[in-house]
């Protein structure tokens, strides 16, 4: 039994043969799950932004926004004509969920991997989920790179084809710059071996190169905005021990169980999902034994360690690009007609994290239901019945603004250290100067009217002076997004100074 046992695990295999009439059904129970899916969210922040800035920038402000947010302007670019078109809101989820069910249609019908490997995939918490209803610029990077996956065979008949494939991912998100660079060093090297430059070859080189050099041209940090992300997250001198460490750790574990809360900022997490990829990399080289994929899987790896130490970090739910990113290499390496080796070891490293995967995705579509993610939409409506619509909002936090604005973009909002009103952030904007940073609000708002009533937004509780006599309007509260929208009577010109208060206390927000 024990031999039998040993025999059936060493033949599982990621890959083999795809059952069409099982994956057109997985695949419109997909569609359907995540229509469902998109219904019923609520943008948080980071979807929302990215909407209002391409319905409300300038071309000059849409240029310069790159710079400072950290993302290439392809998804920018893709929803400029939408949204600069009228269209409803919804159709900015209607074109998130297109390009998720063109993923999903690959994995089932075009990619390598058999499909009950494939179906797992699809409804793990990262394509099921993160990558499908969370409106973000990741699921146009997850397509493009399972196409130049599924192209890679065919490179060297359609050189063309498969640049501009490579051309477009350069500009999708920054944490797929260098693995691309590598596609396209090793196409580059093929069309032109030990360098010898062959003129025919030179145009699909020169469209992956125009790719390259507009991600880099727009993403190329500022002297003054790099400082504003310097995390260090990571200690550059531990930066192996700490994630080796975390690989061990607690948080890692705590990643596999069914359920991990949604806004854990725990240390640890970061540190177990590198320590996660170390050991995805050694099962990798016991698949692969290839250097080329190996040194591009590596690549990624030590890519995103720089991102994560050097300039910002996004906390743990990039784990999800760990699963994109070990399949896409190995999608890859059998497009390259790469010799089938047992991949039982990685099976025992993917379908844990695929299975516990798939209930957290149905989670979060019920707490979708139940809780949203973000209490913008709640506050729109607020503000809308409250005849509030049109209104000039002084924001806390140039952060706060985008999750309300996309769903009250007739309002205005101003942020205290700004000469301009916007509905997305401007990064490196500080935190405007009428809140400290223990919360305590001091009435230095002189850009504005001092003879008008004034409108606040904060995404926390504010401690407020005995001098300043203030109404909480309303609270909304989101698993991500949490908004307070307090109410400023005219303030008189003497209480326009910056005070000191003492012994202030927080005051407990009426119930509603």
């Amino acid at each position: 039994m024990n031999r039998l046992h040993i025999a059936s695990l060493s033949s599982l295999s990621l890959f083999g043969t795809s059952y069409r009439r099982v994956s057109a059904f997985a695949w419109l129970a997909y569609v359907a799950m995540i229509s469902f899916g998109l219904a019923n969210h609520v943008y948080w922040a980071d979807e929302s932004d990215p909407w209002n800035m391409v319905s409300t920038a300038s071309w000059s402000e849409f240029w310069a926004y790159f710079a400072v947010s950290g993302h290439p302007p392809l998804w920018y670019l893709l929803l400029w004509p939408v949204a600069r078109s009228g269209l409803p809101l919804f159709t900015y989820s209607l074109l998130h969920g297109a390009i998720a069910a063109a993923f999903a249609w690959q994995v089932l019908f075009r990619s390598p991997f058999a499909t009950w490997f494939s179906i797992l995939l699809l409804f793990s918490h990262c394509l099921g989920y993160q990558y499908a209803v969370i409106t973000r610029g990741y699921a146009l990077m997850t397509l493009l790179a399972f196409l130049t996956a599924r192209f890679y065979p065919t490179r060297h008949q359609h050189p063309c084809r498969y640049a501009l494939l490579l051309a477009l991912l350069f500009n999708t998100e920054s944490f797929i710059i260098v693995p691309t660079a590598l596609l396209a060093l090793f196409f580059t090297l093929e069309l032109h071996p030990f360098l010898k430059i062959n003129r025919k070859n030179l145009f699909p080189v020169a469209i992956a190169a125009s790719g390259a050099a507009l991600a880099l041209a727009l993403l190329w940090p500022s002297p003054e905005s790099l400082p504003l992300y310097a995390q260090n997250y990571f200690d550059p001198s531990r930066i192996y021990p700490d994630i080796i460490a975390g690989l061990w750790s607690k948080t890692f574990w705590h990643k596999l169980t069914p359920y991990p809360p949604f806004m854990n900022y725990l240390p640890g997490q970061e540190k177990a999902v590198f320590g996660w990829a170390l050991a995805m990399l050694l099962a990798l080289a016991w698949q692969v034994r290839r250097t080329r994929w190996l040194g591009f899987y590596a690549g990624w790896l030590a890519w995103c360690l720089t991102i994560y130490t050097y300039l910002y970090h996004g906390y743990y739910w990039h784990f999800e690009l760990l699963l994109v990113f070990s399949v896409w290499t190995l999608w890859l390496y059998r497009a390259a007609n790469a010799p089938p080796r047992s991949s039982a070891l990685l099976a025992i490293f993917l379908i844990p994290m695929l299975a516990t995967g798939i209930y957290s995705s149905f989670r979060e579509y019920n707490d979708d239901l139940i809780h949203p993610l973000s209490g913008g939409k709640d506050m729109a409506e607020f503000l809308r019945g409250a005849g509030y619509a049109n209104a000039t909002i002084t924001t806390v936090s140039c952060y706060a603004a985008p999750a309300l604005a996309i769903y009250l973009p007739e309002a205005h909002f101003w942020y205290a250290n700004q000469d301009y009103v916007s509905h997305f952030t401007h990064w490196g904007s500080p935190t405007v100067n009428c809140v400290k940073a223990d919360n305590t609000y001091t009435p230095n708002i002189t850009k504005r009217n001092h003879d008008e009533d004034i409108l606040l937004l904060s995404k926390e509780a504010l401690t407020f002076p005995d001098t300043v006599t203030y109404t909480l309007l309303h609270h909304s509260d989101g698993r991500l997004d949490h908004f307070y929208m307090y109410f400023l009577p005219r303030i008189p010109a003497a209480a326009l100074k910056p005070q000191q208060p003492q012994g202030l206390e927080l005051n407990t927000p009426p119930s509603k």
